[in-house]
Formats: C-alpha cells, sequence, structure tokens
C-alpha cells in the first residue's frame, strides 16, 4: 500500500514538474518574441510543438514569429493549425488573412471560389460547437412540438418552431461537414515556393511556382526512394492535381 502510494505521489510531482517546464519554455519564448529575438523564440515554439503541446497559443505565437521572419508558408501553416483548436479565434483569423494578403501567390485567391465559401462557413465553429448548436435547436424544437399537443400554439411560435427545426437541419449539416473535412478530407499548407510535378517520378527540372502560403487537399502519399524524394498529390484551389514534394509540405492533420 505503502508503495502505491509512494508511485502516486511520484508520478503526480513528474506531472507537475512537467507542466511547470511547459509553462516556464513558453514564457521564456514570448519573453524572446517581446525582446525582437525571433530566431530563438522560434526554436522554443517549436521545441514545445515537437514535444506534441496541443495549444492554440503556442501556434498562434510561433506563426507570429515566423511572420516576423518573414516566413509566410510556415506563418499560414500555424495560423491553420491554431485555428483548428479554436475556430471562432478573431486574432487568429485576421492574422491569418493578413499573412495571405503578404504572399504574392496567385492561389491564394480563392475568395471568388464557392467551395472555399462553403469551407468558410464550414469553419465558422469546431466539429462540437456545430454539434451542440444542433442538440439545442433540436430540444428547443421538441418542445414546442409537445407544448402544441398540450395547448393551441399562437402563428407567431408556430414560426418560432419552424425556425429552431431550420436551425437544427443547418447546424446537423454543418456538423457532418466539419467532421468530413477535418477527419476524412486531409488538408496541408505548402510551405515555401516550390515545384509542381504533373507525376510522382518526374525529375524537378522546371523552376518552383509561387505557391507558398497556399492550402490544399491531399489525395495520395508517395513514400520516397533512392532515386525519388517522397511526393504528395495534391489539389490545388483551382482544382488542378498536381505533386509535391513532401519537405515542401506542412500537414493539418487532426486527432
Amino acid at each position: 500500500m505503502k508503495i502505491r502510494i509512494a508511485c502516486l505521489v511520484w508520478c503526480m510531482v513528474v506531472f507537475a514538474a512537467t507542466a511547470n517546464a511547459g509553462t516556464l519554455t513558453y514564457e521564456r519564448a514570448n519573453q524572446l518574441y517581446h525582446n525582437q529575438q525571433y530566431t530563438e523564440a522560434l526554436e522554443l515554439y517549436n521545441q514545445m510543438i515537437n514535444e506534441g503541446m496541443v495549444n492554440a497559443s503556442v501556434y498562434y505565437n510561433a506563426g507570429n514569429t515566423y511572420f516576423k521572419l518573414k516566413k509566410m508558408g510556415w506563418a499560414v501553416w500555424c495560423y491553420e493549425k491554431a485555428l483548428q483548436l479554436q475556430p471562432s479565434n478573431s486574432c487568429i483569423k485576421e492574422n491569418l488573412l493578413l499573412t495571405r494578403k503578404k504572399i504574392a501567390s496567385p492561389f491564394n485567391s480563392t475568395s471568388n471560389n464557392p467551395i472555399s465559401w462553403f469551407k468558410y462557413i464550414v469553419n465558422l465553429h469546431s466539429q462540437n460547437n456545430w454539434a451542440l448548436g444542433a442538440l439545442l435547436f433540436f430540444t428547443f424544437a421538441m418542445l414546442f412540438v409537445i407544448l402544441k399537443k398540450r395547448l393551441k400554439l399562437h402563428p407567431f411560435f408556430i414560426a418560432i418552431r419552424k425556425l429552431f427545426w431550420l436551425l437544427f437541419i443547418i447546424y446537423l449539416i454543418g456538423t457532418i461537414s466539419n467532421y468530413v473535412f477535418h477527419k476524412i478530407c486531409k488538408f496541408g499548407i505548402i510551405l515555401e515556393n516550390t515545384i509542381l510535378y504533373n507525376n510522382p517520378k518526374e525529375k524537378g527540372l522546371q523552376k518552383p511556382t509561387a505557391t507558398e502560403g497556399t492550402k490544399v487537399q491531399i489525395l495520395q502519399t508517395v513514400k520516397g526512394s533512392i532515386l525519388n524524394v517522397g511526393k504528395y498529390k495534391v489539389k490545388l484551389p483551382s482544382g488542378k492535381v498536381v505533386w509535391v514534394e513532401q519537405q515542401c509540405m506542412g500537414t493539418l492533420a487532426t486527432n
């Protein structure tokens, strides 16, 4: 019994020390950033990310640091990762938009693309928030159904009930669409201007294309070999399908 208690206490001490170390690293990184020591700050932010610290603030601050270092593709990737954790955060959205405007890439001009607008709407809420909204509106609609059986409802309340059903359907579609985009579909950010290949075995003789910061859908992965580097088969915002080297891509995988 005493041994178990001792082990439990030891685990708690180790956990507390680890958490405290993470906090100290985060604070140190922030201090370096404020002192305009961006390279040193970025090393600490990346250290926390590589150690598995899933935190929107870490990704957000890393994105700000990459922005200061003029690595816009990496900044976009960090902001996108932060948005996955906090989809409603206006600061992250504003910085992401600002960074995209700084990038001179024709692939980032997708505002008139209906699919892009649909993705934007789907990502207004996290999957949990979409599901919570659907549950709430379904509950309210069912309450009005129960009241209708017991009371004669005024036309105004009948209209409210129909509105709740409509909102329930919208949020249910949002829940399903968000799941599809983030769990079934795989996306990534092209981190720098790179060569776009027509097939995975094509040699890289052509010049890099202005693709930095472009968000693409990953369709297939081909592992590297002695003769060829690993590549992703991706769909550009324009709908064109190309191949990109793996080291030039930051994936947006979710847990």
